[in-house]
């Protein structure tokens, strides 16, 4: 009751205070102030706890709680509560008293403990888990277990202040404890957060005087494909933000540790990698601007979700999308990288020939991996988000890879130089998947399909996945109808250690 603010308590008659809340909802529910109906009951106080009554007026036991020190006490205004009739007693009444003795052992101190310990009645003692009959010494073991399981839930904050009316009639002001509060300052992210950090952080980037460790000073939409790259790479990991309207303060995406070349000098030579042979595939224009090398590549259901999410709908298709092509692929890992455990590095983006790192993750320069392992192909499952889709997609099953021009050789032999080489398997024309499904959901050109349908139907893209490898299997009868990939087993937490 002390976090809903500075309310003044309300005044029983054997000095103990209890929130003022607490009495209103006790007369609403019995038509009587619960501690006079249960802890007070005087005639139960000689009876049962052989104790002696509190003197008039107050005692030793006179505790109360004031919040930040505001409100105003009922005490000493002239009136009496008057003595509440047995049927009161209800057994919603006994309950609410429950929860307010509750808070006043908890809360109330030691003064407050010990009043309760003396003059509770039988049935408050047997709500609050005391056994009837125990002495005042069984009721603090009893009473304590209680106040100890309670303590963290109704820790009093730190503006609130016990005042202890002693018997001399001076108040003495205590700080209460508070182990979660006490002596900490505010984190430097709490202070600033959804503050503009541009200037304390003199422009876009790590900042961790002002937004806190790990943190920097970052825009939404300032950094990545989808924004005009201003902010730099550690802007680029972030997926809360307080505020899209300007720079304020969000986790960094920090770039994994650099790892030093490995010695040239082993106490065992390293073991050869096996020699794998599989299709991958790759949606392009009619144009052959680049030699077959330092592009991205992907398995069917991934080339497909590229169609899907980067490519269609649009009229004319994005990039001039016109055709897959299917490439016979025979890779062999260099032995520094299989000792790891992995044929297959992380998977780095590639811009017009050219290895760009990753458009959403801080990956460091592409040479982090090819001075350490040689010109190995990289790949990425989409169930792992790494480094890129961020989400689950409507292809669960694809995967993307890299193919380093400098590791393209004739016959592929696990040297840094030569880790793969490739055959034209041939290309299959949209046109000709799109005319095997006639309809209206699609037209561009003139022509109409309904191939599209259903973007985000697992079904449907099974559907299309299918029709692909029907019309390959239709137009290069003399192929093999499949070439599965090895599982990318690229490991980020053995590959960056």
């Amino acid at each position: 009751w002390l976090k809903l603010g500075s309310v003044p308590p309300a005044k029983t008659q054997a000095g103990i205070r209890a929130p003022r809340w607490a009495g209103a909802a006790a007369r609403r529910l019995g038509g009587m102030d619960i501690m006079q109906a249960e802890l007070l009951k005087a005639e139960d106080w000689d009876a049962e706890a052989g104790g002696r009554r509190p003197p008039a007026g107050g005692s030793e036991s006179d505790v109360e709680y004031n919040g930040s020190g505001s409100g105003s006490s009922s005490e000493g205004d002239g009136r009496s509560a008057p003595a509440p009739p047995i049927w009161a007693l209800s057994a919603m009444g006994l309950a609410a008293l429950a929860v307010t003795a509750v808070v006043v052992i908890c809360q109330g101190g030691e003064a407050s403990f010990e009043g309760v310990k003396r003059g509770i009645s039988a049935s408050a003692k047997s709500a609050l888990g005391v056994s009837a009959g125990a002495t005042p010494a069984e009721a603090d073991v009893q009473l304590a277990a209680v106040r100890d399981d309670s303590a963290m839930q109704l820790a009093p904050p730190r503006s609130a202040t016990l005042v202890t009316k002693g018997a001399d009639g001076e108040h003495v002001s205590v700080e209460p404890e508070n182990e979660e509060l006490e002596g900490k300052a505010k984190p430097a992210w709490y202070e600033h957060y959804a503050a503009d950090c541009w200037k304390p952080c003199g422009g876009p980037g790590l900042c961790e005087d002002f937004c806190g460790e790990g943190r920097a000073c970052c825009r939404w939409g300032s950094y990545g494909p989808h924004g005009n790259s201003t902010d730099p790479p550690e802007c680029g990991g972030s997926r809360f933000w307080p505020v899209l309207t300007y720079h304020v303060c969000v986790s960094a995406l920090k770039p994994p540790p650099e790892t030093p070349p490995p010695t040239s000098t082993t106490t065992a030579p390293l073991q050869e990698a096996p020699t794998h042979t599989f299709y991958l595939f790759r949606a392009q224009n009619d144009e052959d601007k680049f030699a077959f090398g330092n592009v991205n590549v992907a398995n069917l259901p991934g080339v497909m979700w590229y169609l899907n999410n980067e490519v269609m709908p649009r009229c004319p298709k994005r990039y001039g999308i016109s055709r897959i092509r299917r490439y016979e692929i025979t890779m062999k890992t260099t032995p520094e990288l299989f000792a790891r455990g992995m044929n297959f590095g992380v998977r780095y983006s590639y811009d017009a020939g050219k290895c760009t790192g990753s458009n959403i993750r801080w990956l460091g320069p592409c040479s982090n991996t090819f001075d350490r392992f040689g010109h190995v192909i990289g790949c990425n499952n989409f169930r792992d988000h790494y480094p890129y889709p961020l989400v689950d997609t409507e292809y669960p099953d694809g995967i993307w890879y890299d193919l380093p021009l400098d590791g393209r050789c004739k016959q592929a032999t696990g040297a840094w130089n030569c880790t793969w080489s490739y055959k034209e398997a041939g290309e299959i024309r949209l046109d000709d998947l799109e005319a095997m499904e006639p309809g209206f959901g699609y037209c561009c050109g003139g022509k109409c399909t309904d191939f599209w349908r259903g973007h985000w139907s697992s079904v449907e893209c099974d559907r299309r996945l299918w029709q692909v490898q029907e019309l390959f299997a239709k137009q290069f009868p003399d192929m093999p109808a499949d070439l599965p990939p090895p599982p990318c087993d690229f490991d980020y937490s053995k590959f960056w250690d």
